[in-house]
């Protein structure tokens, strides 16, 4: 404590709290003037390496090392032998002494001289130890260190990109976040550390780091199916109508047949393919067929392509029908040559019945969606040698294709099931693929005798089939750990669901899990029971007419209707958008629906899809 007395009043300076860099104090004075005070106002010194920072009970303004500070009014008044007190906070470097030069409502106290400055402190803080990274993105950096050390104290630190003269980041602890950075970009960062005094630290070793390349766009594959122009009245002009097609960045044309070792186009659906007529009407640029080499799906696929060029398009062999002929197709060298040949030669150069060349620049490439190899499903024997020859087909494929023109793609399409996908050689046909789709869905339908999600995203704790490992989650998990890259895999979302008729309640009154009489009758069966509805179907009429829920597990929607005893899973926006943000967190390649023709009027589910997945 210090005290002087002065003309007008005795002062006391007081400290409350001292730490390495800063303090805390109270300076009083007592009324000895012989007369009451209605205000004061009281300035004083402080010693060098001294500083206020806040102050209370009074109203505080400085000018250099002279401080002001009147009273608030409710303190103002001092009877004689009364005291007034004000408090306040700051920085020292290295010692706290007592104020001088007080003067009370301007009586000077005479000449005061200043305490002796603290002494100079020339010692810098240690060097910076352990500079890591703790994260970074495409553009910004995080960094952390060890404290250094200091004989008074460390007050902060300095950040140094690169060679700059000038600290990028000057922060007071241990971390900082350094953005503004470019993608894919090497930085050189070193740390300084300084004290009160201006003392600063030799330079820390030094710290090479590089941003993260920018994202690559998600891919967003979408099925368009060849006998969708039929019943269905699908035309490729409805995917630029519903905006389907700007969101797109592949489509696959659903299929080319592979018949006695051969692409057959002949043998396939020729009529959708290359000769149906489009009206005005059902043409993607309002101009109808007039009598042209080239007409149908393939036509309307390459105004489609003129009108949106980023638009990759791709013949899809096989699909679930049409795979028996790739077995023989590919049992040998020679076979293997000549099928591709062929299918390059009907869909990439063009070389058709209609003409020779009329499809050409259709085609970026050819989506190969066997199913399956090596597995006895759909009428197809599955052969062991199948699980070599589909490799070895695959690699004649990128050879052929990359004779033709570096730059056309080659994809396939795999199964949900490990039965499945186990028998394909996985770690190694990505050499060769630009992605790899997964059909994550149907894992559940009317061949079941219980109802059951077919396109669940995680598998549910009460689920009977649980061992069956029948999840988007599980299908795309067993793909990644057979050593497919993460953004080679594309994850596959139905725009249509799967129902089941005469469905018991069951102990919750939902249907789930519970015995049906077996698949329903979809909206567009004639002759059998599929049990197959469209979504745009579902959600205009299915649901209006029962009752929707959506389970917390599966993380997609059902629906039941007691009644009726009809029971649907199906995936609707929601969904669809939390397993977008699946994708992004998975770091997948993207997105593909089977098929577009299911989705709504507005294309609601692509473009949910495509909002989960924007950057």
């Amino acid at each position: 404590m210090h005290s002087q007395e002065l003309a007008a009043g005795v002062f006391t300076f007081q400290t409350t709290s001292t730490w390495a860099t800063g303090y805390c104090a109270q300076l009083r004075f007592t009324n000895t003037s012989g007369a009451a005070l209605a205000r004061w106002t009281v300035t004083f010194e402080l010693a060098p390496g001294m500083r206020i920072t806040s102050l209370s009970n009074g109203q505080w303004s400085a000018q250099g090392q002279v401080h002001l500070v009147t009273d608030q009014g409710w303190n103002g008044a001092v009877p004689v032998g009364g005291t007034a007190s004000f408090s306040f906070c700051g920085h020292h470097t290295g010692t706290v002494s007592a104020p001088f030069n007080y003067t009370l409502n301007s009586e000077p106290v005479g000449t005061t001289p200043p305490p002796p400055p603290p002494p100079s402190d020339l010692q810098a803080p240690s060097v910076v130890q352990g500079l890591n990274v703790v994260s970074k993105t495409a553009q910004s950096i995080e960094l952390a260190w060890q404290a250094a050390s200091d004989n008074v104290g460390v007050t902060g630190y300095e950040v140094f990109q690169n060679s700059a003269a000038a600290a990028v980041a000057t922060p007071s602890g241990t971390s900082v976040s350094v953005g503004g950075l470019q993608p894919g970009t090497s930085y050189v960062f070193t740390v300084k550390a300084r004290d009160a005094a201006g003392n600063r630290s030799a330079a820390s070793a030094p710290l090479t780091v590089s941003t993260e390349p920018l994202a690559a766009p998600k891919r967003m594959v979408g099925y368009f199916v060849s006998w969708g122009i039929y019943q269905r009245q699908f035309y490729a002009k409805n995917l630029d109508t519903t905006g389907t097609a700007a969101k797109l960045t592949h489509l696959n044309y659903a299929f080319g047949r592979v018949v006695n070792g051969r692409c057959d186009v002949a043998a396939g659906n020729p009529e959708a393919d290359y000769t149906w007529h489009h009206t005005a009407a059902m043409s993607v640029d309002g101009v109808a067929d007039n009598g042209q080499p080239l007409r149908g799906n393939l036509n309307q696929l390459k105004k489609l392509k003129a009108k949106y060029p980023h638009l990759k398009v791709l013949i899809s062999l096989g699909g679930a029908e049409w795979s028996t002929g790739f077995s023989d197709a590919v049992s040998t060298a020679d076979k293997r040559r000549v099928f591709v040949q062929s299918c390059i030669d009907a869909y990439i150069r063009g070389n058709l019945p209609a003409g020779a060349g009329v499809a050409s620049g259709i085609f970026d490439g050819i989506d190969v969606d066997w199913e399956f190899p090596a597995v006895n499903w759909g009428g197809q024997p599955g052969r062991p040698e199948d699980t070599a020859n589909f490799t070895e087909m695959m690699a004649e494929f990128r050879r052929q294709l990359d004779a033709v023109r570096p730059g056309l793609l080659l994809t396939m399409a795999s199964g949900s099931s490990s039965e499945v996908f186990s028998k394909i050689q996985l770690s190694v046909l990505p050499t060769y693929l630009d992605f790899i789709t997964v059909m994550t869905y149907d894992m559940h339908g009317g061949w079941d005798p219980t109802a059951n999600f077919h396109a669940a995203l995680y598998n549910q704790a009460a689920n009977p089939s649980k061992a069956r490992r029948d999840s988007t989650h599980e299908a795309i998990q067993g793909h990644l750990d057979a050593g497919v890259p993460p953004a080679k895999l594309v994850l596959g979302v139905p725009l249509y669901g799967r129902g089941w008729q005469g469905t018991q309640a069951g102990p919750t009154g939902d249907g789930l899990y519970q015995n049906t009489s077996g698949a329903a009758w979809g909206n567009w069966d004639v002759y059998s029971n599929s049990g197959m509805f469209d979504y745009y179907y579902i959600k205009n009429v299915l649901e209006p007419a029962g009752v929707k829920r959506r389970h917390p597990e599966a993380q997609v929607p059902y629906l039941y209707n007691p009644a009726s005893g009809l029971w649907v899973s199906y995936d609707d926006p929601v969904s669809i958008g939390v397993k977008g943000q699946y994708i992004n967190t998975r770091q997948l390649g993207g997105a593909m629906f089977w098929d577009l023709s299911s989705d709504d009027a507005q294309g609601s589910l692509v473009a949910a899809m495509k909002t989960a997945l924007a950057p």
